[in-house]
């Protein structure tokens, strides 16, 4: 080996250690170095998802490694105990959405968004108003005079005991109560009765309502929230024809009440970094969800906010 050569790699050995330790300057300190992610859902279904990739980004922004702990027992019990009994250091931090509501107010758990600190919504995953392509509206305005104008002949299935059910609701209630509400089971089940004829509308994820919309099976009335949904940028929203009704799945991030205020400073970079981040877009459009950041000042307001509107459309 000649000087010049020991020397040339003495240089390329410095400049690829001052760039990891560049890197490691940029990554946001968090208080532990290991966190787990409690979901109360199954493995492999879209908040679990949503969850993972919400560990994956963690993982690229800070100094510590996240991953996803399922814990569907109890109907969501188990996986609220244990992060609200657990440590407050931030080692332990839990991930769900409004489904915690509908299970409080319905008295399936004695925890609300009260007994955690809300640190941020991620997510957001969007319900479109669908009927079958032949019906005689065109819109969620045509089919509200419609079924005013023809009370109890229009059925809507939804899935009772969940967000589904609100939804449903807050629907009928701006037709006066005009609809026949069943309960038709899960989303899956529920587009098999819209095909069949079997039933004249429901509110499904945006993925659902793309495919049988692209297929021209079913038609798309509008999306139930506030804002237009980036996937389906075209397609107008509840809240532009007059009614509003802002009722997406809002993937929301908790800790423990006495959560360190270390851990929220975190996540709150974390969160704001996700908002310029195009890659995290486009791996949450590949789930049906676009981006919905809001950091803990903005999330806790929020979450009160949703609670209500859950609370006033759901039967007890």
């Amino acid at each position: 080996m000649t000087n010049m050569t020991f020397k040339l790699g003495i240089a390329v050995a410095a400049a690829l250690g001052l760039g990891s330790a560049a890197m490691a300057q940029d990554k946001i300190d968090y208080p532990v170095d290991q966190v787990r992610l409690v979901v109360p859902q199954s493995a492999g279904g879209g908040t679990d998802a949503s969850a993972r990739l919400f560990a994956e980004m963690f993982n690229k922004y800070t100094d510590a490694q996240m991953v996803v702990v399922n814990q569907k027992a109890g109907g969501g019990v188990v996986a609220q105990q244990t992060v609200l009994t657990g440590p407050e250091d931030g080692s332990q931090l839990y991930f769900n959405h409004a489904a915690d509501h509908v299970g409080h107010i319905l008295g399936k758990t004695p925890f609300s968004y009260k007994d955690f600190r809300t640190l941020g919504t991620t997510a957001a995953l969007s319900d479109v108003v669908l009927v079958p392509a032949d019906a005689p509206y065109d819109t969620l305005a045509g089919l509200i005079d419609y079924a005013k104008a023809h009370p109890n002949e229009l059925t809507y299935v939804t899935q009772f005991g969940g967000t589904t059910e609100a939804k449903a609701n807050a629907l009928n209630a701006a037709a006066d109560g005009a609809f026949k509400i069943v309960d038709g089971g899960s989303g899956a089940d529920r587009i098999v009765l819209l095909l069949g004829g079997n039933a004249d509308v429901s509110a499904e994820g945006v993925r659902f309502a793309k495919e049988y919309t692209g297929a021209g099976t079913l038609k798309a009335l509008a999306v139930l929230r506030g804002d237009r949904d980036p996937l389906v940028p075209d397609w107008q929203t509840a809240a532009e024809q007059g009614f509003d009704i802002d009722m997406p799945y809002y993937f929301t991030i908790s800790g423990p009440k006495g959560l360190e205020d270390a851990a929220v400073t975190a996540i709150d970079g974390v969160l704001m970094k996700l908002a310029d981040d195009a890659d995290y877009a486009e791996q949450l459009a590949n789930l049906g969800q676009s981006p919905a950041i809001r950091t803990s000042d903005e999330a806790n307001a929020f979450i009160e906010t949703e609670y209500g509107t859950i609370e006033q459309f759901i039967t007890k």
